[in-house]
């Protein structure tokens, strides 16, 4: 029992004040006596009975929270109760539950009549019933009447406690304002340029095939070196070219013998016949005999050349520097055997070439503007910066060195060619690549605000904007280039605006906010301005 009144210390301490305004002891000191009371006088027996005291209590005091006053249902209650008791004593078969329980707040009500002026005049402690008003009703055990009486206590107590705790009501604290961190926008002179995306190409690329027949007998490099040009990479089969090299050679000595026995011969009947000691017939005869055997040396020197060059293409060479693929065919395969047989595939990436297409809406635009033609700004080398995928900004520096000549009908785009130095080899061919190229004339002063200020919703971009009364504002703005990580705003907002950065999660339009302004850039870029 102390552990139960000890669990109503916390809330019957706010009624302190109540309680010794109506003449009581506190709160501990009235639990206090009602644990000793419970404890003293009791056995282990009696706990049955103390179990159904608080079960009724709580059944009492949960009427309490719905009934107007308590001291109405206990009157109600009480003449209810003492008709039942009357009915209860004449009867004599045991009184039910209910009975009992009217029964007893009819007795109880008389026993509080009774201590009603010791009560209010508070010269003795909360106490109901009197040493000589101790006995029971009829039809109730004796021992339980304290029982009954110091839950009633309890009820008593509870309900003035809750009754006084509800006049202090609990109000509405709104939050502080959030914190954010605004700055005005940064005037400065900034470009414009075009982005693009498009991929990377080697400015060279040959797959080296066998051009004659023959088996594969030696590989002079090994896969992925950088070769150089000339640089002997593949060896074919080379007997067989070599022995039809002598064969046209010899080929070339014999019609080279032919050519001079029948210019000698020529000569000799040119003579007799001018001493008309021979026929101009055998003449003739001779002179085609000479010039069959010239034309023949010349066949024969052909096939010569041929063999020749037939035994060079038994060596394979770099065409150019760059770097060379893996080696498709092993030493020991017969290559060129009536058929396209690649050996090997070989890169020039020094420099490195990129290409990418503009729409012709963008096209037009920028020959309006710098009244510049396609053909003339290939030949002005305008910087184009490139970006790979994963790098920040642009970090490679090139130039613009080719345009179509004509825009492709399925797609309405012009092809375009930037050139970057590649002498690393860092960039290859095939790659994924953001192109920035800068528009010619171009130069002006911008506001600029960092990307991530920038909202996007259903009805376009927009930035957050604090006024003088520390409000969010919406403000709806139209975007221009990029620069870097800060984006040009051509409307919406002007240098005087502190536009919110950070915290843009807890801004809200129409709320007050709690600004911390970041003045440094804002201050720097207005000294650069003047």
């Amino acid at each position: 029992m102390v552990k139960f009144a000890g669990l109503l210390v916390p809330k019957l301490q706010l009624g302190n004040s109540v309680l010794e305004a109506l003449g009581w002891k506190s709160a501990q000191v009235f639990l206090n006596e009602v644990a000793d009371s419970w404890s003293a006088g009791f056995a282990c027996k009696r706990k049955q009975s103390l179990h159904s005291c608080l079960s009724r209590s709580h059944a009492t005091r949960s009427s309490l929270y719905t009934s107007l006053t308590f001291k109405s249902v206990l009157q109600n209650e009480c003449r209810n109760g003492s008709e039942v008791g009357r009915n209860s004593l004449q009867s004599t078969s045991k009184p039910s539950r209910r009975q009992r329980e009217l029964a007893f707040a009819a007795y109880f009500k008389m026993r509080i009549n009774m201590k009603a002026p010791a009560w209010e005049s508070g010269s003795e402690s909360f106490s109901f019933v009197s040493r000589e008003a101790k006995a029971s009703p009829p039809g109730f055990p004796s021992w339980s009447l304290g029982i009954r009486v110091t839950c009633a206590k309890i009820v008593w107590l509870i309900a003035i406690l809750n009754a006084a705790g509800c006049e202090n009501k609990n109000t509405y604290a709104p939050p502080p304002p959030s914190q954010v961190t605004v700055s005005q926008p940064i005037r400065r002179q900034v470009s414009e340029y075009l982005e693009f995306t498009g991929n990377t190409q080697a400015v060279n690329s040959v797959q080296l095939v066998a051009r004659v027949q023959g088996y594969l007998e030696k590989v002079f490099f090994h896969d992925g070196d950088k070769v150089k040009k000339g640089q002997p990479l593949f060896l074919l089969q080379q007997d067989t070219y070599q022995a039809r090299l002598k064969q046209a050679e010899a080929q070339v000595l014999q019609q080279k013998a032919s050519l001079s026995h029948a210019q000698t011969e020529l000569e000799r009947f040119s003579d007799l016949n001018r001493q008309h000691a021979a026929a101009q017939t055998d003449v003739d005869n001779w002179r085609f005999e000479r010039d069959n055997a010239r034309a023949a040396v010349v066949a024969a020197e052909a096939n010569r050349s041929l063999a020749k060059l037939d035994l060079d293409y038994t060596k394979v060479v770099a065409p150019f520097s760059g770097r060379i693929d893996r080696r498709l065919k092993d030493p020991g395969n017969l290559v060129g055997a009536g058929e396209f047989t690649p050996l090997a595939q070989i890169n020039q990436t020094d420099p490195i070439y990129v290409y990418f297409t503009i729409n012709e809406t963008d096209l037009l635009r920028v020959i309006k503007q710098t009244s510049i033609g396609p053909g003339e700004a290939e030949k002005l080398k305008i910087p184009a910066q490139l970006a790979l995928s994963g790098e920040q900004g642009y970090p490679h520096d090139g130039h613009l060195d080719f345009t179509a000549i004509s825009i492709t009908p399925t797609t309405g785009t012009l092809l375009l060619r930037a050139s970057y130095p590649n002498a690393d080899g860092a960039i290859l061919p095939g790659l994924f690549a953001r192109v920035r190229v800068l528009v010619l004339n171009s130069e002006k002063m911008a506001l600029l605000v960092p990307e991530t200020a920038i909202g996007y919703d259903q009805l376009g971009s927009y930035l957050l904007v604090v006024n003088d009364n520390n409000v969010v504002e919406r403000r709806p703005v139209k975007l221009g280039v990029k620069e870097q990580d800060q984006q040009v705003i051509e409307e919406g907002v002007s240098d005087r605006d502190w536009v919110i950065v950070t915290g843009l999660l807890h801004a809200i339009p129409g709320n007050t906010v709690n600004p911390v302004r970041k003045t440094d850039d804002a201050a720097e870029s207005r000294k650069a301005a003047q």
